[in-house]
């Protein structure tokens, strides 16, 4: 018992009820993580010709990833510290959090399931849910879909429990003002190339033209107002930034979040899984290290309980 604490740290619990041989792939999965994250570095620096790489806007290895998750999330000790002892008072039972919204369409499939074709709409029809006892978070950095969003916010508030979508805004590791750098080439596809990731294809096509956006950490925005006994369902594509999103909730813990009776605080995850080695070659879809942290991720996600399905709309 003792070689399985000091796994988390000495005189830590894990971060959820885990036994020796759930260890196991944990472990693994981590070690995947780090080995898939230092190869990507290697070949961001060869492909950088020499250019500084912002740290905060590509997936870089660090010294946490050598290290297991925290026996508890510091996201679940600052609010345990700010409710000093009393009952938390959830604002959803159920969550739908779309991260990289672009003009709503995910969630107007959310709202109207029957209305709209797709995977994703697809999945929603087998929830047989009902919107209106569901809160529904968006979230989107480029402003030129601000009016849009605006505008579907307010027409649309009556048909959730309650709909909040954050214009020119985006989902981080850290949270924070930070640079959002903008497609302005692909009109016809809605700007999707929109990215975190300055040397994004589309972003290097459009001349790297950049905004100031708002960061939101996922962990600590779903933690603060999604029950872990109801449903939280994200849906993420986010044009690369998304592995360290997730590095981030996996190392911190927030992943495999569960509550005193065991419910994970994390249900379902669609997520598009773009290439990690983004460059100006439109060509270089899939290389070596993306495919590794695609992996382990999705290997941590089934570890944790939570349930992975790919985002192709």
């Amino acid at each position: 018992t003792q070689s399985t604490w000091e796994f988390f740290g000495p005189g830590q619990p894990p971060p959820h009820p885990m036994n020796v041989n759930q260890l196991a792939p944990v472990g693994i999965a981590l070690l995947l993580l780090l080995v898939g994250y230092l190869f990507f570095e290697m070949q961001a620096l060869k492909a950088s010709t020499g250019a500084t790489v912002q740290g905060q806007h590509v997936l870089l290895a660090s010294e946490n990833l050598r290290q297991p998750p925290p026996a508890v999330s510091p996201v679940v000790q600052h609010a345990v510290a700010a409710a000093g002892g009393q009952k938390r008072q959830y604002m959803c039972k159920n969550a739908f959090v779309d991260c990289g919204s672009n003009r709503g369409d995910s969630i107007q499939k959310f709202l109207h399931p029957d209305k709209h074709g797709g995977v994703l709409a697809d999945f929603f029809k087998t929830l047989h849910h009902d919107p209106k006892e569901w809160c529904v978070f968006g979230f989107e950095g480029n402003p030129f879909f601000n009016k849009t969003l605006e505008e579907m916010e307010i027409r649309d508030q009556d048909q959730a429990a309650h709909l909040e979508i954050h214009r020119q805004s985006v989902i981080t590791a850290n949270g924070g003002p930070i640079s959002f750098y903008l497609d302005t080439v692909n009109a016809g596809a809605a700007f999707w190339g929109s990215s975190l990731l300055e040397h994004h294809w589309d972003v290097v096509k459009s001349n790297k033209v950049k905004v100031v956006a708002q960061g939101f950490n996922l962990g600590r925005f779903v933690y603060d107002r999604v029950d872990p006994a109801g449903t939280l369902i994200i849906k993420m594509d986010i044009e690369g930034a998304e592995y360290e999103v997730m590095r981030d909730l996996a190392t911190s813990g927030m992943l495999c979040h569960k509550d005193e009776h065991g419910n994970n605080l994390f249900d379902y995850y669609n997520v598009e899984f773009h290439p990690i080695q983004l460059t100006a070659d439109p060509n270089d879809k899939i290389t070596p290290d993306r495919d590794s942290a695609m992996k382990a991720l999705i290997w941590m996600m089934h570890t944790c309980g939570v349930k992975y399905s790919p985002s192709t709309d």
